[in-house]
Parts: C-alpha cells; structure tokens; sequence
C-alpha cells in the first residue's frame, strides 16, 4: 500500500517550485523529479518521465500516496501531435506504473474552455477550444475521465486559470503586460489592444495552497477549476500594476488595435473546487500585483 509521501514530477517549474515549498510544511515526506538538479529537495531524482522504465522504478521506490504531474506546456518543438504527447504523455505513463491506491494530479488548463461564453465557467460545461494547446489539454482531461470511468483510478485535472503573482514567467498574459508597464516613463499613458477582455487572475501563492488543499481532501476523482472566481479586465490588471510600480499615465485603448481575442471572457467558477476542499482563493488583485512587481528575474 502507498505510504503518505507526496512524489511531484517536473518539479523545476516555477508553480512546482512554490507548490514544493508549501507542501513542505506538511510532516509528508515530499519526492521530486525533474530533468536538471534540484539544491531544495532532499529527495530528488534526475530522469526523463516520458522513460516508463524510469518512471516506474522511481514511482516504486518513492510509494507515493499522491503524485502530482506539472509536466505540460502551451508550445512545443514538431507538430501537434507532439503538442498532446507533452501534455498528456506522462499522465498516460503513470497509468500504467502507478494506479492502484494513488492519487495522481496533473495539470489542466482553462485554455479547454476556450470560447465557451457562459458568466462563470464550471467543470460540467461544454468546452471549445480556441487554441492547439487547449485542444492538447482536453485530450488530456478526456484520457483521464476515460481512464476513471474504466478502471475507477483515482485521477484530478486540475484546470488552472491565469497565473500572477512572484515570479511569474514572461510567457504570461499578466508579466507581459508587466514588463510593458515597466518600460513607461513615469508620466507615461499605457495603450492596450483590448483592455476590456476579461479573465480569472489567480496567484501562484493561492494555486499552490489550493493543490495542497485537494492532496490533503477526500476529493473524488474528476477535473477541478483551480481559480480565484474574480472578472478581471486587462485595464484592472494593468492598473494594478501601474500602481505597483508608481506610474502616473493614463491607460488608453489603442485606436487601431493590432490584437483582439477571440475569447471575451474566460472566468471560472470555483464551486466544485470549494466543496471538495473548503479552500478559496485569498490573495487581492494589487497584493499578486505588488509581489509580482517585486521580483525582476522571474524563473522560467
């Protein structure tokens, strides 16, 4: 039978990273795994989690009660059939070295629900995709149902929404509005493609408390929104990071925008996630805004 140790794979991310920290309060022994050294960890393992043999040696000798995946990504090199092997490739190898009495949890996107245009998005919803990388992460999200429903393992998507807060990378909606932000003289106006586009700001500080939540819950197996269940506009965030970083211009909607989205609104709702583990999101918009103004090297 699996012990109560936690064993995370990719743990080098930086959502990884803050979600090691937080787990590490805990009395579980917490493993890791990633491809590159990791100084924090104590017990950490090099290798490649697309290598079964690997995999289930490693997952064998950890006996984890809980295995966390935050392997995935929103590009990759090749065609998009390579796109859904990242995203759902070791979700599909842990299904073969590690079922039985474990619970797995990879991460899932809101990218899955891509035009779909109700006020708040739950996870019983019609779902349409706008993106390759929304498509990838529903395949995963549906292997993992699929699977469920077959064997009843216990496995969690976790759909996560837009990230903010310490450290966020510069691939991310909010940091690149950040770093443009940054680049203002003081009395600078900022002008935006579309700051009336709306979406659910979460911060990284609040997601990794929230998967501490759902390991440390009798949650049943499914997809889980992972959100604050706040509407906000690019003008909001932007805003906040103005204030931040103590600039005085005004914030202006570019006459001949070069950008629009064609998702309006992307907000979730966080129902389904609150009744599974009592846990909500804590931290303000300005108070993500001021932590993620406070780091300039953020980690990739």
């Amino acid at each position: 039978m699996p012990s109560d140790s936690i064993l995370i794979l990719g743990s080098n991310s930086y959502l990884a990273r803050q979600t090691f920290s937080e787990l590490l309060k805990s009395d579980r022994r917490v493993s890791t795994v990633s491809r590159q050294p990791q100084p924090e960890s104590d017990f950490h393992t090099v290798g490649d989690c697309f290598d079964e043999a690997f995999l289930a040696d490693v997952v064998s000798r950890v006996n984890p009660a809980t295995i966390i995946s935050f392997i995935g990504g929103p590009t990759c090199p090749g065609n998009y059939a390579d796109l859904v092997t990242l995203n759902c490739g070791v979700l599909q190898q842990l299904c073969r070295v590690a079922l039985e009495g474990v619970k797995v949890i990879s991460i899932g996107s809101a990218a899955e629900y891509g035009a779909a245009t109700e006020e708040f998005l739950t996870e019983y919803q019609e779902v349409k995709p706008a993106s390759d990388y929304g498509h990838a992460k529903l395949a995963q999200s549906a292997f993992a149902t699929g699977v469920t429903h077959l064997t009843g393992a216990h496995l969690i998507i976790v759909r996560l929404f837009n990230l903010i807060g310490s450290n966020t990378p510069s691939t991310l909606i909010s940091e690149k509005i950040r770093q443009r932000v940054v680049d203002l003289e003081t009395s600078e106006d900022l002008i935006l493609d579309d700051p009336d586009m709306t979406r659910d700001f979460i911060d990284v500080a609040d997601v990794a408390s929230g998967l501490v939540a759902l390991v440390e819950s009798d949650c049943k197996a499914g997809i889980y929104n992972l959100c604050s269940g706040r509407a906000t506009s690019l003008a909001e965030l932007a805003a906040a990071f103005m204030t931040s970083h103590e600039k005085k211009g005004f914030l202006k909607k570019a006459e001949k925008p070069e950008f629009r989205s064609p998702v309006r609104r992307a907000v979730g709702s966080t129902n389904k996630f609150l009744a599974a583990t009592k846990w909500s999101a804590s931290r303000t918009l300005q108070q993500s805004a001021n932590d993620q103004a406070a780091v300039t090297t953020p980690l990739l």
